[in-house]
């Protein structure tokens, strides 16, 4: 904790270049971030409070697109497209945040009583987390926070889930001792977002902002998912990973993924069971006569899709713990292949960023497919060309190239002594 005007300082003086290189490619595209977060800070509040900073990453699938509802399996990745804030903490029960992005709100964290006029709010999702930690003991209490952030909305990064884990660890950090889980970080998030939020839906992006690096997760149990870390980075194999917006009709394709996700639910009621991990692979295959006369084919791909997903994804984890980069291009041009046939919506902006590739990477459907987003997988030596092709076609600054992070949400100042 420091003053935010020392602080200041020793970003424009590049003392945190190591700190930042821990968390950032390029360390020092994000002094200017900082410093201008610190301004805002001072200039809403006082330069001459003691602060803290932390940064919550978002978060990247890599493979097991639609699986998580059917209890299957996700491949994911924290970035380095984070959340950041400027913390003071109170001596009074108010939590004030406020950001270049939104007004000031307060939330008083003696009153977790559900309101329904704060659905879809930050405040109903400040107020929710608040309310999980107290019911599973945790000690809670006010701060001051502004709050910057370069996740891109709207791209399926989980910028929501970014901040929500941001909240609840700035409440371990202050009245914990930094002792919540990362799990549980996650599950705060999850809880605020199904019930104060009321947006349904699994732990998959809090978790995916939470632990931090590459990771693979199992939804077996979905209230309890299990989940295993990889050491290493894609970059480690030759390959940048970057983002396409392809700004195509989003409400088109959320109606597709909504209705992929009723279909699935009605396949697995069709064999007695709630989910579809739990129907044998085999007596689906065997049942695919009679089942096409109750479902539309394409229902039937994206069913084979999620048991091809839910086989891979273990191997793709090996490949990446083994380094084996032709085993891991493989398995990744299976899943680009399996992701493009359940959304067949974004065909075109496949088909482009396949011709622009060739030889030189893959490419696939980002996260659900609602966000009209293209993952692509692309060689070092031809990032540069990849990037001119693609904004070309979507737009100046449609293409984001993004990384690895190897941590979840962290007090910045405290880096070095945690790690």
């Amino acid at each position: 904790m420091e003053q935010v005007v020392r602080l200041k300082e020793r970003f424009l003086a590049h003392e945190m270049d190591g700190i930042l290189g821990r968390l950032y490619q390029d360390p020092n595209a994000q002094v200017d971030r900082y410093v201008r977060a610190l301004d805002a800070y001072a200039q809403i509040y006082d330069g001459d409070e003691e602060v803290f900073l932390f940064s919550s990453p978002s978060r990247c699938q890599l493979a097991g697109m639609h699986t998580d509802i059917s209890h299957g399996r996700i491949l994911a990745s924290s970035i380095d497209l984070d959340t950041i804030a400027i913390v003071n903490k109170s001596e009074d029960s108010i939590i004030e945040i406020v950001s270049q992005d939104f007004d000031m709100e307060q939330v008083d964290t003696n009153d977790t009583i559900k309101r329904m006029y704060e659905a879809r709010t930050l405040v109903g999702i400040v107020r929710g987390i608040v309310e999980y930690l107290k019911r599973k003991g945790y000690r809670v209490g006010g701060f001051k926070a502004y709050i910057l952030s370069d996740v891109i909305v709207g791209a399926g990064l989980s910028a929501l889930a970014s901040f929500e884990v941001l909240i609840a660890s700035i409440l371990s950090s202050l009245y914990n001792e930094g002792r919540i889980s990362a799990f549980d970080l996650a599950k705060a998030g999850q809880f605020a977002e199904n019930v104060y939020y009321r947006k349904p839906g699994s732990m998959k992006d809090q978790l995916g902002c939470a632990l931090g690096g590459l990771m693979a997760l199992d939804f077996a149990d979905v209230q309890h998912p299990s989940y295993q870390k990889i050491e290493g980075t894609l970059k480690d194999l030759g390959f940048c990973l970057c983002l396409v917006n392809t700004n195509v009709n989003e409400q088109a394709l959320i109606k597709d993924v909504q209705r992929a996700q009723e279909e699935l639910k009605g396949l697995a009621v069709y064999f007695g069971e709630e989910a579809l991990r739990d129907v044998d692979v085999c007596a689906f295959y065997e049942a695919i006569p009679d089942l096409r006369s109750e479902f539309k084919d394409e229902v039937l791909i994206r069913a084979a899709h999620f048991f091809s997903e839910v086989e891979r994804i273990p191997h793709m984890v090996e490949a990446l713990e083994k380094r084996d980069k032709g085993a891991l291009v493989s398995l990744l041009a299976q899943t680009s292949l399996s992701a493009e046939k359940s959304i067949p919506s974004l065909g075109l902006a496949l088909a482009l960023c396949q011709s622009v590739l060739k030889g030189n990477g893959l490419c696939r459907i980002h996260g659900e497919g609602e966000d009209g987003t293209i993952q692509a997988y692309v060689k070092n030596e031809a990032i540069e060309d990849f990037k001119e092709k693609m904004d070309h076609f979507f737009g100046a600054g449609s293409t984001k190239v993004v990384h690895v992070r190897p941590f979840g949400c962290v007090e910045v100042t405290g880096l070095d002594e945690v790690l």
